[in-house]
């Protein structure tokens, strides 16, 4: 879905964020016209450090590791593009990368709270690694557990996302939870719909490719079990503190030629 124009409006209650965007749609109106929205509740990720971390749909805490927003070394090295990084027009900006997963809630609930602990390499209860300690407490994958087998699990979510196994990439998420109701058979529609600022569409890619989930999206070391769905595809769009949207559309189109869509 292509567009010129990427617009998240967050607000306590939703129903301020809904007169936003059909105030600014209103205003908009024979200059330019929604594509494409998804209303979220709730953050799925911290991204500061007075927050508290949220759970997502899964009943998990999620951004326990994430980069905060108030944490500005972080932010230059893995969010905001430098010159150095990139094209002039760029610099100071960052790619955001937007996608709608679908979780089988339904699935999800028949696993076994052991099982489930296993597949995101964290307790349900604090959040703390399997390896031990408390939420924050670094992840230690070499630890094994009584039985000689690794605390955390090879293909866990927490282990195939962190960094170490990603030659470094950090992603600054800052998702939602969605639910659209009920499918054809009556399960919930719902899911994350995840929201990503990097320096460049690769960290994204590489992250997305191997964190989380096996290839054909089942839960990994569970045969047959499919608890997350991606979507079709996944949007690209930029976030820049200057200069003109239009710049943006037109550099990004000359540096990606066919190969992102400008949400």
């Amino acid at each position: 879905m292509r567009g010129d124009l990427c617009i998240q409006a967050c607000a306590d209650d939703p129903q301020v964020a809904f007169h936003a965007v059909r105030n600014l749609s209103r205003i908009a109106f024979g200059r330019a016209r929604i594509r494409w929205s998804q209303l979220g509740f709730g953050r799925t990720s911290k991204t500061t450090a007075d927050q508290s971390t949220p759970r997502n749909l899964f009943g998990f805490k999620d951004g326990t590791a994430n980069i905060l927003a108030d944490d500005p070394k972080a932010l230059d090295e893995h969010v905001w593009v430098s010159s150095a990084d990139g094209p002039a027009w760029l610099a100071g900006g960052s790619y955001l990368a937007v996608r709608n997963i679908q979780q089988r809630i339904e699935t999800w609930d028949r696993v076994r709270l052991v099982e489930q602990e296993q597949i995101i390499g964290r307790d349900k209860g604090e959040g703390a690694p399997l390896s031990g300690g408390t939420e924050f407490t670094p992840l230690d994958f070499h630890k094994k557990d009584a039985a000689g087998r690794p605390a955390i699990d090879p293909k866990a979510h927490a282990r195939l996302a962190h960094p170490d196994l990603n030659d470094g990439v950090r992603l600054l998420r800052r998702g939602y939870n969605f639910v659209n109701g009920n499918d054809a058979t009556g399960d919930l529609a719902a899911g994350l719909f995840f929201l990503s600022y990097q320096k460049a569409p690769e960290r994204f890619i590489r992250v997305q490719a191997i964190g989380g989930q096996g290839p054909d999206g089942r839960v990994p070391g569970h045969r047959g079990r499919r608890a997350v769905r991606g979507a079709a595809g996944s949007r690209l769009g930029l976030v820049r503190r200057r200069r003109s949207v239009r710049l943006i559309r037109d550099g990004l189109q000359r540096e990606y030629p066919g190969r992102v869509r400008v949400a």
